[in-house]
């Protein structure tokens, strides 16, 4: 992990713990994730006959009840709803391999409902079917033919790397990666959600 990542995710927890990467990386989304649904990152001190340990509880926002570790204020790793509700949970319990799977089924479903498709309709023929360059229902025909073409390959290559290798393998994401790789999904949902407006005449 680079040093310009430690300091950032030090600034998320004051906090100094032995931690794994993949750990930091989840933490870090955690936190932001909370931040953005209105609630911030507390830490508390459990001392048990065993042990102790930090455990992270979210609390509303402004609540300083407990103390509070010196947070990111901005720059919070940006997220389709879709995938804050359907990803993100199975992200945060370190299953990467099916969270990066969830994240291109449901650009699939999304495809599918704003084109009106089929649930027979799936995968990169789906793809290629709605962002066809001519006849696409969710294609932009105000871009030119080659940002067109560019565009159904993005889709198709995505769900063709992404989705499709997820179903029949285990990819073995780390945290870094699937992050990585969320990230893109929620750039190709948003792009759909945005074909699926209403045009105004």
């Amino acid at each position: 992990m680079s040093n310009e990542k430690r300091a950032i995710i030090a600034q998320v927890h004051t906090n100094k713990y032995s931690t794994t990467e993949d750990d930091e990386i989840r933490s870090l989304w955690w936190s932001a994730w909370s931040i953005k649904n209105g609630e911030t990152v507390r830490w508390q001190h459990i001392n048990l006959p065993g042990g102790s340990f930090h455990q992270k509880i979210s609390v509303p926002y402004g609540d300083t009840s407990t103390e509070t570790p010196k947070v990111l204020e901005a720059k919070l790793i940006p997220n389709h709803p879709i995938l804050q509700q359907k990803v993100l949970p199975i992200f945060f319990q370190g299953d990467y391999d099916t969270a990066v799977f969830q994240a291109f089924k449901q650009v699939e479903i999304a495809v599918r409902e704003a084109g009106g498709y089929e649930a027979t309709d799936y995968g990169t023929d789906l793809m290629r079917k709605a962002f066809h360059v001519d006849r696409g229902k969710l294609t932009d025909l105000n871009q030119p033919p080659t940002e067109r073409q560019a565009r159904s390959d993005l889709f198709a290559g995505g769900i063709g790397a992404y989705k499709n290798p997820s179903s029949h393998r285990n990819a073995e994401f780390t945290a870094e990666e699937a992050v990585e790789v969320i990230i893109l999904a929620g750039h190709l949902l948003r792009i759909v959600d945005f074909r699926n407006q209403p045009e105004v005449s």
